[in-house]
């Protein structure tokens, strides 16, 4: 009993890293930190009948819309999470031959491995951006109830007009507002489905808790291991690993990333844009070129790099912001049973360790081709360890102080690893 209660003592809750507290508005949820979320889910564009002037076209599009958007308050995070479908059962209906030829072709399909890719982009809007966390907590405390109702108005409007400029300039992705829905009676928030699905693992349907939101989204026990991560689901488990970026590739190219689309596993891919100041961005380069002079660098095509990108800066072409990548791989018992005949329900602790090893035997398999994938955007890839923890709660849209390995990149970059691409469905 001891043991127990030492343990439960040592035992870091989910809540301390989830930071959402109240669903504030119909599509706009709040952070611990006093900053305002909303989320859109994107069909995206359908790269592979567009040629390169159409790709090129809608690269500089979304630099633009950047631009338009941009603030030290304002940041964006964007997710491709590619999961595996399920077919279901077939819905008969017709008779005789046609019920026979659907049946069949039903069975046909549940035997493929069917996956989607679903896009999502984020937004958080940060009323004390300029603030320490230690002095921002203060000064929401020492707020009045008058003055909290009317920063929360202010902030509702800015997030209004923010979601009013992403819808007409995404209008090509058909883009979905996240919000609140009824379904049989019962007030469910898309908003909190698209969180929960970043943090569990699995999507499922999310009605609108009574009690603050970083209690009621972690459905699923989370094991934090020297390189994997293990989800405890109520009906299977599964196993992930966490990439990030070691060196950036040069050029980026539009639709670096694309050929993730088509993985043969799931996965769950992450990018945040932290918009910097113009004047944070100048001396950000101007710094590095005089550190690449006093230093004597040969590297003269990537100085004179620096110099036409502040001169492109300060002609306005492009903003600058911070970024984090990472990549989440994903393997579950679908995978490491087939083959073996194995249930998840049936099995005995041998059986149970055996299937924990082919999962992650599946993992690594997964890892070696996504690194491969990866590698050739000339991108070199870290398996994270000791950051593991950090990068899959920096999935969160808002949860700032965890991301590793952030970059400063202007925002033709960030279009260009970010597209929106997708399959039509």
């Amino acid at each position: 009993m001891m043991r127990t209660h030492a343990a439960l003592r040592r035992e870091l809750t989910a809540a301390g890293r989830i930071g959402f507290t109240a669903h504030v508005a119909e599509n706009v949820v709040k952070t611990a930190a006093g900053d305002y979320v909303q989320a859109f889910r994107l069909a995206g564009a359908a790269f592979e009948s567009a040629d390169d002037r159409q790709l090129n076209a809608w690269h500089e599009r979304l630099n633009v819309l950047w631009r338009n958007i941009a603030a030290p308050n304002v940041a964006l995070w964007t997710h491709v999470v590619r999961n595996r479908e399920r077919t279901g059962e077939w819905p008969a209906g017709a008779q005789g031959f046609a019920d026979a030829l659907g049946a069949k072709y039903w069975r046909r399909l549940a035997a493929e491995t069917l996956m989607s890719n679903q896009l999502y982009l984020a937004v958080v809007y940060r009323p004390f951006a300029r603030r320490a966390a230690g002095a921002m907590s203060r000064v929401l405390a020492r707020m009045r109830r008058d003055e909290m109702r009317l920063e929360l108005v202010d902030a509702l409007e800015a997030c209004e007009k923010l979601r009013q400029v992403l819808l007409a300039s995404l209008a090509h992705y058909e883009p979905e507002t996240l919000g609140c829905y009824r379904v049989d009676g019962l007030q469910c928030s898309a908003l909190l489905e698209y969180l929960g699905l970043l943090i569990n693992g699995e999507w499922q349907r999310m009605p609108l808790p009574r009690g603050p939101l970083e209690r009621a989204l972690a459905t699923t026990r989370l094991f934090f291991g020297n390189e994997a991560i293990e989800y405890r689901m109520p009906t299977q488990t599964r196993v992930g690993a966490m990439l990030g970026i070691k060196e950036y590739p040069t050029p980026s190219v539009v639709g670096m990333y694309d050929r993730l689309l088509s993985a043969p596993f799931p996965l769950v891919l992450t990018q945040s844009f932290t918009f910097l100041s113009k004047a944070a961005s100048q001396g950000l380069l101007q710094r590095q070129y005089h550190r690449m002079l006093n230093a004597g660098d040969f590297a003269l095509s990537q100085a004179e790099a620096l110099k036409s990108a502040l001169d492109a800066l300060t002609s306005n072409e492009f903003v600058m912001g911070d970024h984090h990548f990472s990549l989440q791989v994903l393997a579950d018992d679908a995978e490491a049973d087939a083959g073996h005949g194995a249930s998840a329900g049936g099995r005995g602790i041998e059986g149970e360790r055996a299937a924990g090893a082919r999962r992650i035997k599946r993992l690594n398999d997964h890892v070696a081709l996504a690194r491969s994938l990866l590698a050739d955007t000339g991108m070199l890839v870290a398996r994270e360890d000791l950051a593991l923890e950090a990068a899959f709660w920096a999935q969160l849209p808002g949860n700032f102080p965890m991301r590793p390995r952030k970059a400063p990149i202007s925002s033709r970059n960030f279009a260009a690893m970010a597209p929106f691409h997708n399959y039509p469905a």
